[in-house]
């Protein structure tokens, strides 16, 4: 049987890793790179990196769990380069994988009971073959999102996050850093010893987490070593206190109080935003209301001129190279486990919704359900019994159907994550 891996990213990575095991599967890997690494590598179209870029999730939790991150110590935060070099290696043992690289896919269509790839190479002809199953790697952090609003023409530059490489090229101008999530905290602090005025906008209230306490790393992905040790109804408790006092008083900083419980969110890991907070080295400002001439209005209905803004504002995820009816399935959240449409058959797409919690761990997750449903082991589209669990990269796994287990989730964990997650920790398993 014939696969083909669209990505050479992390979850590529995961995919060729776990289905090159499988020697009834010819697998070829396609990638519009000419090496591994998807937003890590810098000099990807895809590339999402920045000079003081460093992992939120640390070393032991960042790598995968057949393929740990050594040697190193184990509870440091890995810098952009070093992970980047990490996924270099795992790609070099796919060496089972014939590798189609230099070739960007610009559209996947049902052929008979077959799927045609087809796209242009590096050189500049056309690439066109045929696979009776296609797995789509290419991420959901491809093109950036800006929704502020404009009026009329901005004359101070107006960029988004993903164009940002390096603090020095600010030197001596004020910028507007616009969002609350890890790279808008990052760059804004990056920011601080360059620029001549850095302030950073915030619409509502977030939780800002230390990314170690006691020495330990503070994972989103298990709470680390202190909190899995407590009941999960009092760990919230323990955690909130624990930001609480090592944070301080939210209005204190200028932010404003969380609307919403700890882990209800992902929070904000930082240990650099309250001490630039807490000295005025970075001011936090109101959301934007709209970007004008000369000037951006804030939520407050105060003005104030910058030389730049800077919008990290998050992406939206690539499809174009999909059919339109799965395109459609994947808006309305109808993805059969997050990875596959019922009505595309031999179609999977991974990391189409974001994890909370470590990356790589979520890829395997992914990578082995997929798996599973290439050789039957599950069916898409139909659910085995609650009796009846599969076995998923070693986690107990029952299938319930959609959207109830949804609701299921917010009822036994109180958040949202992927879906092969999801599925797992509603049923009792362990991560």
């Amino acid at each position: 049987m014939r696969v083909c891996v669209i990505g050479s990213g992390l979850f590529g990575i995961a995919a060729v890793l776990k289905l090159q095991e499988d020697k009834d599967l010819q697998v070829s890997w396609i990638s519009e790179d000419t090496e591994a690494g998807g937003l890590w590598w810098e000099s990807s179209r895809a590339g999402r990196v920045y000079s003081a870029l460093y992992m939120i999730t640390s070393r032991n939790r960042s790598g995968f769990s057949a393929h740990p991150i050594e040697p190193g110590e184990r509870d440091r935060y890995l810098h952009h380069l070093e992970y980047r070099s990490y996924l270099a290696k795992c790609a070099d043992l796919c060496t089972d994988a014939e590798r189609v690289w230099g070739v960007r896919v610009t559209a996947v269509v049902p052929h008979g009971h077959r799927w045609r790839v087809e796209g242009t190479r590096t050189a500049g002809n056309d690439f066109a073959a045929e696979f009776d199953q296609v797995v789509s790697a290419c991420g959901h952090y491809r093109v950036p999102r800006c929704e502020i609003p404009v009026t009329g023409e901005p004359r101070y530059e107006v960029l988004h996050s993903a164009d940002y490489r390096n603090g020095r090229d600010y030197l001596d101008r004020s910028v507007l850093v616009v969002g609350a999530g890890p790279s808008a905290v990052d760059i804004a602090c990056d920011l601080v010893p360059y620029a001549s005025e850095v302030d950073i906008s915030i619409r509502r209230g977030k939780w800002i987490a230390p990314k170690s306490f006691f020495g330990k790393p503070v994972d989103p992905s298990d709470g680390g070593v202190i909190l899995k040790l407590i009941p999960a109804r009092l760990r919230t408790m323990v955690a909130r206190t624990a930001v609480r006092m090592m944070v301080g008083r939210y209005d204190w900083l200028g932010l404003d109080e969380p609307d919403h419980d700890l882990f209800d969110q992902v929070p904000t890991p930082s240990d650099y935003l309250v001490p630039m907070l807490s000295h005025r080295r970075l001011t936090r400002r109101p959301g934007v209301t709209a970007l004008h001439d000369t000037e951006v209005e804030f939520d407050d209905g105060t003005r104030r001129r910058y030389d730049v803004v800077l919008a990290a504002t998050g992406y939206r995820a690539d499809t174009s190279h999909l059919p339109d009816s799965v395109r459609q399935t994947i808006e309305h959240d109808r993805l059969f486990l997050d990875v596959a449409d019922a009505e595309a058959p031999g179609l999977y797409l991974l990391n189409q919704t974001r994890c909370k919690g470590g990356a790589a761990g979520c890829a395997e997750l992914q990578a082995e359900v997929v798996h599973r449903m290439i050789t039957g082991d599950i069916q898409v589209g139909k659910h085995p019994q609650a009796d009846n669990p599969s076995r998923v990269a070693g986690r107990p796994l029952r299938v319930v159907p959609p959207p109830k287990y949804r609701r299921r989730t917010e009822e036994h964990v109180g958040q949202r994550e992927a879906g092969a997650f999801v599925l797992a920790r509603v049923t009792g398993g362990k991560r």
